[in-house]
């Protein structure tokens, strides 16, 4: 957001460093979203916050997973799977 006092604004140089330096953050938690999927009984709370924080739900672990496809490879999920060859 543009300050309206001159003094207060930022550079486009420090908003680019503050975005990059956001995300480098951000990568940085994606591990521990892993970390809480891993859990026999996962924390939905910190996951929350994880999401909430910023955390790419997108991100993929080291055997290229995202987190939902992780969490249907663990069975986690109980959602039964339709396809329109499903009977």
């Amino acid at each position: 957001m543009v300050q309206s006092d001159v003094k207060e604004r930022i550079t486009s140089k420090e908003a680019l460093e503050q975005i990059e330096s956001d995300i480098k953050e951000l990568k940085q938690k994606e591990p521990k979203l892993f970390e809480l999927l891993k859990a026999s009984e996962v924390n939905l709370e910190e996951v929350r916050t994880l999401i909430h924080d910023g955390v790419d739900v997108n991100c993929v672990n080291s055997d290229g997973c995202t987190p939902l496809l992780y969490l249907a490879k663990k069975k986690y999920l109980r959602i039964p799977f339709r396809t329109r060859w499903s009977n």
